[in-house]
C-alpha cells in the first residue's frame, strides 16, 4: 500500500510517521493477552531482580539472562530471536554494531506508525504489519544512507560515533510498547500480534549480558519509536543498572488532547500496553505515563524531547478522526505548556513549523541553536543544555 510504503520510506529517513489513527467510533473486535500487561511491570517467575547497581530503579522488573551476543566489532551482525514476535506472528530480531572504541551504547527505535484496528492495519497506518522482518530487511534498514546521522563513525558532528549500536526494527504496530494478540478477524488480519513490549524484553536478555560494563546507554527513537523510547526508558534502566539510561525522544511527544480520548481508550484495549511500572491513571491518559516514566528518569539522567510545533503527522495521530487532525495551534500550544510539567532534567526542542521529525533537518536553527548541536550538548553532558526554540 502506499500509505505503508511512505512510512517506511519516512522512517529510513529518521522521519518515521505516527500513522493516521482509527476513528474513535470503531468498537473493539476481541482479543485475548499475553503476558500480562497493563499498568505492572514484566517478571519473569524465579528470575533474580535485574537491577543491584548504581542507577537501579525501586520497581519490579526480572530478566532471565542469555548468552551475550557475539559479533565482529564495526559491522553490522543480524542477531535473530527466536520467541519474538511481529504483528503477523512470525519471529524477528536486532541489528548490532559493537565497538571497543568505549563502554558506550546507542540502542535506536525504528519508528513508523501505529494501528489498532483491521482496517488501518491492513491500510497501511502502520509498518511491517503484514511483513515476516528477517535479516535482509533488518540489515538494509539500519545501513540505509538516511540512518548514518546516527551510525557514521567517521562523522566529527556524530555524538554517538564511538558508541556500540544497536538498531530495533518496528513490525507490532504498538509504539512498542503491547502485550496482546488480538483478534482483528477482517481484512485479512486475525490475532495480530502487538507484543512490541515483550519484544524488548526478549532483547534485553541478550542486550544486558552483552553491554554488562556499558556505562552510558542512549535510547533513541522517532515518532512511534519516541513514543516508545519515553514509555521504556525504565525497562532499559533497569536492564542496565550500572549505566546511566538517557532518553532521545524525537517527534513523539506524549500530550493528549480531549479528541484523544476514545482513541486512545481503543489502543489500550486493542494493545494492554505495559505502562511503567507504578502509575496510577495510565490507562486513560497519556499525560499520566509521560508523568511517571519521567519520574522513573529523573536526575542524573536526562530526557530530551524534539519536535516541530505543529507536526502535521503527531496531529492526525492526535485528532482522534483521520478527517479532522488536531489543529495546529492546539498542538503547538500543548507542547507549549508541556514546558512547565517537565523537570529540571528535561528539555525540549522545539522549531516552528509543520514537518515530521526534527532529526530529518538536523540543520535547522532555532532559538539560536542547530538541532543536531543541541543533540550533542544533550549526549556530551554539556552544563549548557537547555531548552531551545519558540
Amino acid at each position: 500500500m502506499r500509505l505503508h510504503s511512505l512510512l517506511l520510506a519516512a522512517s529510513l529517513s529518521l522521519a518515521a510517521a505516527c500513522g493516521t489513527p482509527p476513528s474513535p467510533g470503531d468498537s473493539p473486535d476481541g482479543g485475548g493477552a499475553q503476558d500480562g500487561g497493563g499498568d505492572g511491570a514484566a517478571e519473569d517467575a524465579g528470575s533474580p531482580d535485574a537491577g543491584a547497581g548504581p542507577f537501579d530503579l525501586p520497581v519490579p522488573y526480572a530478566l532471565d539472562a542469555g548468552a551475550p551476543i557475539t559479533a565482529a566489532n564495526e559491522t553490522w551482525t543480524w542477531v535473530e530471536f527466536a520467541e519474538s514476535r511481529c504483528a503477523n506472528g512470525t519471529p524477528t530480531g536486532l541489528a548490532v554494531n559493537l565497538t571497543n572504541r568505549s563502554k558506550k551504547v546507542l540502542v535506536y527505535l525504528q519508528g513508523g506508525g501505529s494501528c489498532w484496528t483491521a482496517q488501518y492495519c491492513a491500510f497501511g497506518a502502520a509498518v511491517h504489519m503484514k511483513d515476516t522482518v528477517g535479516e535482509a530487511t533488518v540489515l538494509g534498514e539500519a545501513q540505509h544512507p538516511a540512518m548514518q546521522l546516527l551510525f557514521d563513525r567517521t562523522r566529527a558532528d556524530n555524538p554517538f560515533k564511538d558508541a556500540s549500536f544497536v538498531y530495533v526494527p518496528y513490525c507490532t504496530g504498538d509504539l512498542h510498547s503491547g502485550t496482546n494478540v488480538s483478534a482483528y478477524n477482517a481484512l485479512g488480519f486475525t490475532d495480530v500480534h502487538h507484543v512490541g513490549a515483550r519484544n524488548l524484553d526478549a532483547y534485553l536478555r541478550r542486550l544486558a549480558p552483552t553491554f554488562a560494563d556499558a556505562d552510558k546507554v542512549w535510547l533513541m527513537g522517532i515518532s512511534a519509536g519516541g513514543f516508545g523510547v519515553t514509555v521504556n526508558g525504565w525497562r532499559f534502566q533497569k536492564a542496565f543498572p550500572n549505566a546511566r539510561v538517557d532518553v532521545l525522544d524525537d517527534a513523539g511527544p506524549l500530550v493528549q488532547p480531549m479528541a484523544f480520548d476514545a482513541t486512545y481508550a481503543l489502543f489500550v484495549d486493542r494493545w494492554k500496553p505495559e505502562f511503567p511500572p507504578g502509575c496510577t491513571g495510565c490507562g486513560d491518559s497519556l499525560a499520566a505515563v509521560r508523568t511517571r516514566a519521567l519520574e522513573l528518569m529523573a536526575s542524573p539522567r536526562r530526557y530530551a524531547l524534539m519536535s516541530y510545533l505543529q507536526d502535521q503527522t503527531v496531529r492526525f495521530f492526535l485528532g482522534g478522526n483521520p478527517n479532522a487532525p488536531l489543529p495546529g495551534p492546539e498542538l503547538e500550544a500543548l507542547l507549549i505548556n508541556l514546558r512547565g510539567d517537565l523537570p529540571a532534567n528535561a528539555k525540549t526542542f522545539y522549531v516552528g513549523g509543520t514537518t515530521h521529525v526534527v532529526s530529518s533537518t538536523p540543520n535547522v536553527v532555532s532559538g539560536g541553536v542547530k538541532a543536531w548541536d543541541w543533540v550533542g550538548q544533550f549526549a556530551s553532558d554539556a552544563p549548557a543544555w537547555d531548552h531551545a526554540g519558540p
